[in-house]
């Protein structure tokens, strides 16, 4: 294999993991930068210089969005107090915070605007912790409507529903691989399945 002059691999080598550290990098300084509840000039610019500085997470989620809204506004090379209003909200939304204290779930893969929820033949695969009960309660409800559930994503997923809480064993604070999988076969693999919320989903319960 060859080693670089500073005795490194190739680049390729260890993407997926450096891909993997800088996303929960970006959880961490959101989470920094929300702490005292302001989102200042200074701070705006360290979510700026880690985007900068790491590129190559510019296509994974949950940096995909970040990085597409911050373009968007850095269109006219200044960021006004709207987007930076809307900025802490994308910000508040990867962390998942306001979860009553807990640790929520990242809002950011949802579908906007959300779907309608039809159970009857639809396939829905369970994440997170939910408020309205233990998995299993929540997919019994599901097929008593004639709906069918599955652990994992593939092509025949309907819904994705996220719990309200995040799960401890996800690969970040706020999300694990069956939404990163979710995300990335809606939006790069063109499967017909939406994400939503576990609210969005109990409200279409009879």
């Amino acid at each position: 294999m060859y080693i670089d002059s500073d005795n490194q691999p190739p680049r390729f080598i260890n993407a997926d993991l450096r891909k993997g550290r800088g996303v929960t990098e970006l959880i961490g300084i959101a989470k920094g930068v929300l702490a005292d509840g302001v989102f200042n000039s200074y701070e705006l610019q360290a979510v700026l210089d880690w985007l900068q500085a790491n590129q190559e997470c510019w296509g994974e989620f949950p940096a995909n969005i970040v990085t597409q809204r911050v373009n968007r506004y850095l269109e006219d090379r200044y960021i006004d107090d709207d987007e930076t209003k809307d900025l802490t909200d994308l910000l508040y939304g990867l962390t998942g915070a306001g979860a009553g204290g807990l640790s929520g779930s990242t809002t950011l893969a949802y579908n906007d605007p959300p779907p309608s929820v039809e159970f009857e033949g639809r396939e829905f695969v369970f994440t997170g912790k939910f408020v309205y009960g233990p998995r299993r309660v929540c997919e019994k409800a599901v097929t008593t409507l004639g709906g069918t559930c599955h652990n994992t994503v593939r092509r025949s997923t309907s819904f994705v529903v996220v719990g309200t809480f995040a799960s401890r064993d996800w690969v970040a604070t706020s999300y694990g691989t069956k939404i990163e999988d979710a995300a990335h076969c809606r939006d790069n693999k063109g499967y017909p399945l939406a994400i939503i919320s576990e609210d969005h989903w109990a409200a279409a319960l009879p």
